[in-house]
């Protein structure tokens, strides 16, 4: 791990399917990287500048803190690190045993990728092994509207909030162009654990908090999914009122969807999202 080619690796290993692309940053935060999620076909145009596409919130984040120290590869030191992108699945990998400032050795390994199939989906997978001692694990991750093209704002935020036990939300709209976001992030956990959802300005995340063993794994699970307005199910919205629209699978129940309900004509159609079989 080197900092100063972070932003080489985000751009050599983005993932995308054609519908949108992420940019491969690493999942805990570092100064100089540059995290986007972007959408084909959603632009807005500043006031006072010209129009380009808007970078979306991030759901690529995860922050671990292990024994009340923040995993971080400039602290401590990391052994046997190893990143790859597997050009067969799509999936960006990431595998090392990091030493601790405290000298507790931990294995980690993340993988993420984004769904050729299912174009709306994005998915991200955390495993965590203490090697030398038992050891009290927090993990938050969630959704970050806090992200900009290079420092200018695209989106206003309409609502952010969970929806149930293990999925957040969050709903936005180009502060311009009018186009409406919407995007949603599950996580499951393998391993028992206390949830809770923490809200903050621009933000809403997943924060999760258990007791492994040494020796043991914890793994946890989150897939994302974004839709808009400009998206193929929109473009007739006259003859879409009143009707529902399946657009993406419901988040950890692949058998279930979303049905997305156009609820006006004008050129902001309002979006109400819920859970059906």
């Amino acid at each position: 791990f080197d900092l100063k080619n972070l932003r080489n690796y985000e751009s050599i290993m983005c993932r995308g399917n054609g519908y949108m692309c992420i940019r491969a940053s690493l999942e805990e935060e570092y100064i100089g990287e540059q995290r986007n999620t972007l959408i084909n076909g959603v632009f807005n145009a500043p006031q006072g500048e010209v129009s380009e596409i808007a970078v979306l919130p991030d759901s690529v984040n995860c922050e671990i803190t292990i024994d009340g120290e923040r995993f971080d590869m400039l602290k401590g030191s990391c052994e046997d690190y190893c990143r790859t992108l597997d050009m067969e699945t799509g999936e960006g990998i990431r595998s090392l045993v990091w030493v601790s400032p405290k000298g507790d050795r931990i294995k980690l390994e993340f993988r993420n990728t984004v769904s050729l199939v299912k174009k709306h989906i994005s998915a991200l997978k955390v495993s965590i092994t203490p090697l030398d001692n038992d050891a009290d694990i927090e993990i938050k991750s969630g959704i970050n509207g806090k992200t900009t093209n290079t420092g200018v704002q695209h989106f206003g935020v309409v609502e952010s909030r969970s929806y149930g036990d293990n999925q957040i939300g969050m709903k936005l709209e180009t502060l311009q162009s009018k186009v409406g976001v919407a995007i949603y992030s599950s996580i499951n956990c393998d391993c028992e654990h206390s949830y809770r959802v923490v809200a903050d300005r621009r933000s809403v995340s997943f924060c999760l908090e258990m007791d492994i063993s040494e020796g043991k794994s914890v793994t946890i699970e989150k897939i994302s999914s974004y839709a808009t307005v400009r998206d193929f199910e929109y473009k007739e919205k006259s003859a879409l009122i009143g009707k529902k629209i399946k657009v993406f699978p419901v988040i950890g129940q692949m058998d279930n969807f979303y049905y997305c309900f156009v609820e006006d004509i004008s050129e902001d159609a309002k979006l109400v999202v819920r859970t059906e079989r």
